[in-house]
């Protein structure tokens, strides 16, 4: 027998091996189960909250000891496709119930748009000519906004100036603003509102409408972009250019 190792020791190194072993076969239940009492003890989501965390958003459907149940909703056109498996551009639900382990917590972000604060904020950009007014534009973009989110922006404030009592937070601007930025051959309007956790895509819907109508009314047509398509292979560099507006139409150099 060994002289350095006892009986003793050779059945508490076993139990230790064998602890050691189902901690690591067990290392995400365990962070699961611990995620569901941050979750709970941090009021870090509820059932009914809209969020989004582990590559998935949605609203909460249940919430369990190592996993929570998600709706799914759509993401930004800039995140669907095959990046995500998303078809929807937008916030609204595609029909898929998602279940993410409660450990995910402890490595990514979670992003709440329902609690605290349950408002989002919104723009709408439009390309328009240079020689537009944009006195005018200024005050069609700010109405059209204002139409569809004057309720929402007090709301808004209110439920800031209750959250600021708690974080150091200070936003006091919740109105419609509109934006003009320089681009090579037009100027981008940008107008910004406030909108409400649910139901964003509705409210969009009817500014953009309000805004084709406002535009057409006012006789403002959107500005159309130049592509400038060369050919390659056999034509001479220089030569074979052509401009194609972006209604398709093809204009001689």
């Amino acid at each position: 027998s060994s002289i350095w190792v006892t009986p003793g020791t050779d059945l508490t190194v076993g139990i230790g091996l064998v602890t050691a072993g189902l901690a690591f076969a067990l290392q995400k239940v365990i962070a699961s189960l611990a995620g569901y009492f941050v979750i709970l003890r941090g009021r870090v989501f509820a059932v009914g909250d809209r969020i989004a965390v582990g590559g998935v958003r949605g609203d909460v459907m249940s919430l369990g000891f190592l996993r929570t149940t998600v709706m799914e909703m759509g993401a930004p056109s800039s995140m669907t496709g095959a990046e995500t498996g998303n078809w929807v551009p937008s916030r609204q639900f595609t029909g898929r119930v998602v279940t993410v382990s409660n450990g995910v917590i402890f490595d990514e972000a979670v992003y709440n748009y329902s609690r605290g604060f349950p408002f989002l904020w919104e723009e709408i950009s439009v390309n328009l000519p240079f020689d537009v007014d944009l006195r005018a534009v200024d005050e069609l973009f700010a109405t059209c906004a204002d139409r569809h989110t004057h309720e929402l922006s007090g709301e808004a404030m209110t439920s800031m100036q209750r959250m600021s009592r708690v974080y150091a937070v200070d936003v006091r601007e919740f109105g419609p603003q509109v934006f003009v930025s320089l681009q090579e051959d037009r100027i981008l309007v940008t107008v910004r509102f406030v909108v409400g956790s649910h139901g964003a895509r509705a409210v969009k819907d009817a500014i953009s409408r309000d805004l084709v109508a406002g535009l057409k009314e006012s006789g403002i047509s959107p500005a159309s972009v130049v592509y400038d398509i060369r050919a390659v292979g056999g034509t001479a560099p220089g030569t074979g250019s052509d401009q194609v507006s972006s209604d398709g139409r093809q204009d001689s150099p």
